[in-house]
């Protein structure tokens, strides 16, 4: 008996994926991309993917983990209840000053 595949959608995300989780429309993260990715270690899309892009989302949790002090937890919140990062950062500061 083989293995289970891995469920695909959870190991990449698509760009508007990644924008909605950032709180960004799709056309802001396309602008910024570049310098998120040279200023802020922002990850890198797949390198073979060109359309649509995807990205890792384990990499793109650890970033916003490390750049928001988010915890796996409050991304797993955020896109289950449909919030975005930025929201969820706000909620979770409010939090922890409480």
């Amino acid at each position: 008996m083989m293995a289970p595949r891995p469920d695909v959608t959870r190991l990449f995300m698509t760009t508007q994926e990644v924008a909605h989780l950032l709180g960004v429309t799709d056309d802001q993260l396309r602008n910024h991309l570049p310098r998120l990715q040279a200023d802020e270690g922002f990850p890198l899309q797949m390198p073979h993917q060109k359309r649509p892009k995807l990205f890792r989302r384990a990499a793109v949790e650890r970033w916003l983990e490390q750049t928001c002090n988010l915890t796996a937890a409050d991304i797993e919140e955020a896109e289950r209840v449909g919030m975005t990062t930025a929201q969820v950062h706000v909620m979770t500061q409010a939090r922890r000053r409480a």
